[in-house]
């Protein structure tokens, strides 16, 4: 087989030429190679037009890699099977420390989007823990401080949603029952034995109840300062108020026994014509239910009226007042 001779420039920056005595390699006084250009910046600087200035084949196998070496250990890249590999202990897109496998840092502040996954017919974003009884999750994190997480349970395997001190705020169980334990939330009941007796006719009485069975939040007031015995609503929503008074010794001759759901906005009220009873009321209830528009920091409160008649009404510890957040 006959040889091609390419002759080699002697000059200051020697280099390969090409059959038209064209410099195609350079290589530098710093011992920079140069390929289409004269002018290497780098080790090995290749130039070219078009899209693919360096090509890699293996003729033997499925598997193609470059090797980077230094003290800090070894990272390689990989073409196997049609798959693009990168065998390295983390991998970094605009940080050079990167704290886990894959971190996307700063890199171009121009882009609001750190990642954008787009696929022909559907497109998911798979967590896997391939361990069986294991977590796997998403963490937001803001200048490296925990905010949320979203993860999957180890056994069960709900899903949870936890705010910043990992307490759980939504669950959602593989049935597909949602809870959220954090969700404002509460019932009381009036205190005392019976709470109240021979109410006192033609007044409007704030009703005391101070026996808590449940305040998720702690939104409830116990009377020991502001508007006593209300609920303060926590943020701005819908909430759904349920009021259920039982009443003892309702007299025929009062003219009517009046109940009302006080908030900021609006008030709400039910009432009885007692005109039309031939005998007292041993017993009788009043209930009320609502969903109510209040905002953040909005007052519930109950009052009830006898008015006219005889002072001799009681009201029985089986009354209460309960809400919840709705929306």
């Amino acid at each position: 087989m006959a040889l091609t001779e390419i002759p080699v420039e002697l000059s200051s920056t020697p280099g390969i030429a090409d059959s038209s005595n064209a410099t195609a390699i350079t290589i530098d006084s710093s011992e920079q190679v140069g390929i289409g250009t004269g002018s290497p910046s780098t080790s090995l600087d290749i130039v070219r037009a078009g899209v693919q200035p360096l090509r890699l084949e293996s003729s033997s196998g499925t598997e193609v890699a470059i090797n980077m070496v230094n003290t800090g250990g070894n990272v390689q890249l990989e073409a196997h099977s049609g798959n693009f590999v990168i065998d390295a202990d983390a991998v970094g897109i605009g940080e050079t420390s990167p704290n886990a496998l894959l971190a996307v840092g700063n890199g171009n502040q121009s882009h609001t989007s750190v990642a954008s996954f787009a696929h022909s017919t559907d497109a998911y974003i798979e967590v896997e823990n391939t361990t069986t009884q294991n977590g796997a999750g998403i963490i937001f994190t803001n200048a490296g401080t925990k905010k949320w997480t979203i993860q999957k349970d180890t056994s069960s395997h709900g899903l949870f949603v936890q705010e910043a001190s990992d307490t759980t705020v939504m669950a959602i169980d593989q049935s597909g029952n949602v809870t959220m334990p954090l969700q404002p939330a509460f019932l009381v009941r009036l205190g005392g034995s019976p709470v109240a007796s021979n109410l006192a006719t033609n007044t409007h009485h704030t009703l005391v109840f101070n026996n808590e069975v449940y305040d998720v939040g702690g939104n409830f007031n116990d009377g020991s300062s502001g508007t006593p015995y209300s609920f303060a609503a926590p943020v701005t929503g819908k909430y759904q108020l349920n009021v259920y008074i039982l009443l003892i010794d309702m007299p025929d001759d009062s003219d009517y026994v009046y109940m009302t759901l006080n908030t900021s906005n609006r008030v709400y009220q039910t009432y009885f014509d007692a005109g039309g009873l031939d005998q007292d009321s041993a017993a009788h209830t009043l209930n009320l239910s609502v969903v109510a528009d209040m905002d953040a920091n909005d007052k519930a409160y109950i009052q009830l009226k006898q008015q006219g008649g005889t002072a001799q009404m009681d009201l029985n510890t089986e009354s209460y007042f309960s809400g919840y957040l709705v929306a």
